[in-house]
């Protein structure tokens, strides 16, 4: 019996933390993830990360007349190859993030980071370097906060229109407060039937 198929029992699932970190490419959102995953674990929370990528070249291609091409070929909705501690997965349709969600449910993490997906509705961090980049981070839907350089923080938090957003902004070298910020902030908790 293998213990990684029988972890999750249907109905059991408690709330699951699921933190979008949104940016643009250079922003700093892999070292920021990585910091509080590493923060996180500290804290005994088991935390996982699936990274979005717009660059298909990045994800390694089924390798045609192999396996999983073979499923590909034949109609299957999604194709997965398992390793000795690694796995690989493949679907044909546009992911969202919601849909990783039941995912990392059943891999028994308490805190999902999701990097990218800027236009995804739910809850995300913007992750800036520039007024440019927050510029383009009002166009993205539902940002409850922004992180970035002091010399910037500083200087949205004497705006205005910035603070009327009411995002929450955060120095990208003060990990802590932001680590203690998503730890309680309800608006990342998805309850346990990914709802």
């Amino acid at each position: 019996m293998h213990e990684p198929f029988n972890r999750t029992v249907p109905g059991d699932r408690r709330p699951l933390r699921v933190v979008n970190v949104a940016g643009f490419s250079g922003s700093g959102k892999t070292t920021l993830i990585a910091r509080l995953v590493a923060r996180a674990k500290a804290d005994g929370i088991r935390a996982g990360v699936f990274k979005h990528t717009g660059h298909p070249e990045a994800v390694p291609p089924d390798v045609p007349g192999k396996d999983t091409a073979q499923f590909a070929d034949a109609g299957a909705a999604f194709r997965g190859l398992f390793g000795p501690g690694r796995a690989l997965f493949y679907w044909d349709d546009q992911a969202a993030p919601a849909r990783f969600i039941p995912l990392a449910q059943a891999l028994d993490v308490d805190w999902l980071f999701i990097e990218g997906f800027k236009t995804a509705s739910g809850p995300k961090i913007a992750v800036v370097r520039t007024m440019d980049d927050v510029r383009a981070a009002h166009t993205w839907p539902n940002v409850v906060a922004v992180v970035g350089p002091r010399s910037l923080i500083e200087v949205l938090k004497a705006q205005d229109d910035i603070r009327a957003l009411g995002w929450r902004m955060f120095d990208r070298d003060a990990l802590e407060a932001l680590y203690r910020w998503i730890a309680e902030e309800g608006r990342f908790v998805i309850d346990g039937d990914g709802a």
